[in-house]
Formats: structure tokens, C-alpha cells, sequence
């Protein structure tokens, strides 16, 4: 699991990184027009309504950029923002404010729009007792501010690694069956790490859901199933402590029909791996 607050250092290795890609400090269209006592402010400003989020991202960038550049900030990570709003005021020296313009505004507009889509996800879902979950499908060497992007949105990060759980995919699955039935592989993985990690299941089918809610399997993954095998599996696990969650094919026109649905979690690829910048502007006073 992600840590809901991201570490200091992590934010401030990977804007350094960033600002080193565009070369902040030869931004030879400013410094050919702007001389370097020029001050001036700017207003940053909610484009459209979401959730805001990568905040520290931007007091990094800039102080990174230059002690002299002063930030007024309305909002946190987590909150609301509405179309038109001020989210908060930027001030200093012209020329550094601009080379690290876009830097910051990347990093809040990329973390802002996966917060806002997951949160659009639970408001569409509106059922408080399925969590709306992320998945290993994110930008490489990003996963952690993404998955922070996720839980700030009102969603829960699923693994953030190979080693933090078990979990049988399909192409486990389809090759360990060539030998051994569900029962057996389920019962090979307890016996080789006890309690030390949960297990969770991908099934493709009905049948295969139910061999595997015969064993102490801890959570079934129910991958591309209409809506009537997930209900047909969920009845039949009434009286067990299985959780149930369920991927594929999820998305925002059609998230509302697993309202009603006697499960626990549904895994979102698309909320990184989709989401779209949120329009956040800076724009000179």
C-alpha cells in the first residue's frame, strides 16, 4: 500500500529530475526579453471541476527554482476545486516563475485529473461499501505518485508490487493447470508461505469460482464476467468470508450496474492508465 503521505524526498528527487528534462535553467526565450529583476504575479485557476492534488509539487518546483519566489496556496490535496476558482496566487522574479511553469503545472495537472476520475468513479458508483480500487498499470517509475493520486481521489491502492501479496493471474493460472487442479495449486501456495501473504485468485468463469471458494482462498478476482455470473457467484458465497472484487471492462458509462452487486472492490486500470490532465492554469495578473 501507498503511503497516504507522500515522502518529502520523493517529491523533491522527481522534480529536480523533471526540471533537469527542460533544462529550466537556459530558458533562452525569457532571457532575451525579461530582465532579471522583473517581479511579477499569477493567478493558478481551476479550469473545470475536479479534485486537486499535487499541491507539494508545486512548493518544490519552485523553491527548487528560487528562494525569492513566494507561494500563496488555497487548497490541500484531496479537496475540491470548482471552474473559474483561484486555487492560489504565485509571486517573485518573472523569469523564474516561467522556467518552472509547466514542471509544476504538469505534475499538478497529471496527479489532479487521477484523483478527479476516481472520485468521479465512487460518485457514479454512490455505494459506500464497494471500494473503487487502482492497478499496477501505471506510468513506470511513477506508480507511487500515482497510486497516492488514487487515494487522494477517495479510492484504495491494490498492490503497489509483485512482493506485497499473492496474486494468481491467468497466465499463472493457465500454466499451473496444466498439472494441478484450482484446489491443489491454492493448497501448494499455503503450504509454502503459511499466513505470510494473502491470496487472491483471477477466475475467467463460473465453474473456476466455485473450486476456488471450496478452499480458505482469501479474495476472488472475477475478470470480464457479465453481470450474472458476478451475481450467480456472489450468492454462492453467502456463507463465506471470501472478499469478492472484479476488473474488465469498467468504466464510467457503465459503473453504475455493479451498484447493487454483493462485492467488495472493483479494479480501475483506467483511472491511471486513462486519465486525463485536469485544466489547471497559471495566468499573469
Amino acid at each position: 500500500m501507498v503511503n497516504p503521505n507522500l515522502e518529502k524526498t520523493i517529491i523533491e528527487n522527481l522534480v529536480q529530475i523533471a526540471l533537469q528534462e527542460d533544462d529550466y535553467d537556459h530558458d533562452v526565450t525569457s532571457q532575451y526579453i525579461i530582465p532579471n529583476d522583473t517581479e511579477e504575479s499569477f493567478s493558478l485557476i481551476a479550469k473545470e471541476n475536479g479534485i486537486v492534488c499535487g499541491i507539494e509539487f508545486l512548493h518544490a518546483t519552485f523553491k527548487y527554482i528560487s528562494k525569492d519566489i513566494t507561494l500563496t496556496i488555497n487548497k490541500v490535496d484531496g479537496e475540491v476545486i470548482k471552474e473559474n476558482e483561484v486555487i492560489g496566487k504565485i509571486s517573485g522574479p518573472l523569469n523564474k516563475i516561467l522556467a518552472g511553469e509547466r514542471v509544476a503545472l504538469n505534475f499538478l495537472q497529471m496527479l489532479s485529473g487521477i484523483s478527479s476520475l476516481t472520485n468521479k468513479f465512487i460518485q457514479i458508483l454512490n455505494n459506500q461499501r464497494v471500494i473503487i480500487r487502482d492497478t499496477r498499470k501505471t506510468t513506470p517509475t511513477l506508480r507511487t505518485i500515482e497510486k497516492y493520486a488514487v487515494s487522494k481521489g477517495g479510492g484504495q491502492n491494490h498492490r503497489n508490487s509483485l512482493s506485497e501479496f499473492i496474486l494468481i493471474k491467468d497466465n499463472h493460472l493457465n500454466w499451473a493447470m496444466k498439472n494441478l487442479s484450482i484446489t491443489e495449486i491454492i493448497q501448494k501456495y499455503k503450504k509454502a508461505t503459511g499466513t505470510n501473504y494473502l491470496i487472491e485468485l483471477e477466475v475467467e468463469t463460473v465453474e473456476q469460482a466455485k473450486e476456488a471458494m471450496k478452499t480458505n482462498i482469501d479474495l476472488l478476482l472475477l475478470d470480464n464476467m457479465s453481470i450474472e455470473e458476478i451475481k450467480e457467484i456472489t450468492d454462492l458465497n453467502n456463507n463465506n468470508n471470501i472478499k469478492i472484487e472484479i476488473s474488465g471492462g469498467v468504466n464510467l458509462n457503465n459503473i453504475s450496474d455493479y451498484k447493487n452487486l454483493n462485492i467488495d472492490f472493483i479494479a480501475i486500470g483506467a483511472i491511471t492508465h486513462s486519465a486525463k490532465f485536469l485544466d489547471i492554469s497559471m495566468e499573469l495578473n
